[in-house]
């Protein structure tokens, strides 16, 4: 599968993704989303698990999607639910802004209309379209 952003194609491994799901699955919420930002932080090309080290875009992939997939967690500091979806779009939009550089902003502003939208609509064609 190839990934179109900014005229940038990068090419993503589904089953690698996928093996990549399963080694990581049992992460918390918190735990992908500080992933996700460390590793772009990082710019590091690969993790290691076992003896097989994995490229990160699969890892951020993966994570990604585990992070989106879940159903969410109640945040006691802001006593409410907080999906999954909501999570990753605000995450992603916050680790680009801090960590990394888009020249388009208006998709981080998409990102985080993304999140907000989240909160009361988790089906929305937009939030799917956005990531």
């Amino acid at each position: 599968m190839k990934i179109v952003a900014n005229d940038l194609y990068v090419d993503v491994d589904v089953d690698l993704v996928r093996e990549i799901m399963a080694i990581i699955d049992w992460f918390s919420p918190s735990v992908h989303k500080s992933l996700i930002q460390k590793l772009i932080r990082t710019r590091c090309e690969g993790v290691e698990y076992g003896d097989v080290v994995y490229p990160v875009v699969e890892v951020i992939m993966a994570s990604m999607v585990q992070l989106m997939l879940n159903p969410g967690v109640f945040v006691p500091n802001i006593r409410r639910f907080v999906t999954g979806i909501e999570s990753l779009t605000k995450r992603l939009a916050v680790t680009i802004f801090e960590d990394s550089y888009i020249a388009n902003t208006e998709l981080l502003m998409e990102l985080m209309a993304a999140g907000l939208l989240a909160q009361t609509d988790r089906e929305s064609d937009h939030i799917n379209k956005c990531i």
